[in-house]
């Protein structure tokens, strides 16, 4: 199974359980937070996924480590993950169950790219447009990449739209270099 297929059908079960159990916005936060921590913790990360500790040990640890502190159908998804080897995963699935409440909740995430920091004016004035135009919340994320030379470049959903002077220069080289001299 690739990842993003484990990730898919454990997150959508995890949400699924949360919703029911109206838990979603603290489950939110606790996968999150998990995902972070695991993600630092290289020596426990790598503890977990060995195939040579026994799940007896791996269990241990993990109930030492988040017994009464996560939400405990969230601890027993853990264990779970744990004895299906599948622990490794976990920061993919925690990325998919954002997804999952972000949409739950309206909320669409829209990357801004430019050269430097966008006035927040003028983050505002974008986001409102974007609502308007998509009738969701907007959550924008603002990237700086310095290779832009000047623009910037939106993505919204599937939908990319790049203004970046790179972005026209490359288009100008290609229309020069496509004229046929005789």
């Amino acid at each position: 199974m690739i990842l993003s297929e484990v990730g898919t059908r454990y997150s959508t079960a995890l949400f699924n359980l949360a919703n029911k159990e109206k838990k979603l916005e603290q489950i939110y936060k606790e996968t999150q937070n998990l995902a972070g921590f695991l993600k630092k913790s290289s020596p426990l990360q790598n503890f977990l996924a060995a195939p040579q500790v026994r799940d007896e040990e791996k269990e241990k640890v993990v109930k030492n480590i988040w017994s009464g502190k996560i939400e405990g159908f969230l601890l027993n998804f853990l264990l779970f993950l744990l004895k299906k080897r599948r622990v490794q995963f976990f920061e993919q699935i925690a990325l998919n169950f954002e997804k999952l409440y972000k949409e739950k909740l309206g909320i669409i995430e829209a990357t801004l790219i430019s050269v430097k920091t966008v006035e927040e004016k003028q983050q505002e004035k974008l986001i409102n447009k974007l609502q308007k135009e998509t009738g969701k919340k907007i959550q924008l994320i603002n990237k700086l990449d310095p290779a832009l030379i000047g623009g910037t470049i939106l993505i919204l959903a599937n939908q990319v739209l790049d203004y970046s002077i790179r972005h026209r220069l490359n288009s100008l080289k290609e229309r020069l270099l496509a004229v046929k001299v005789h």
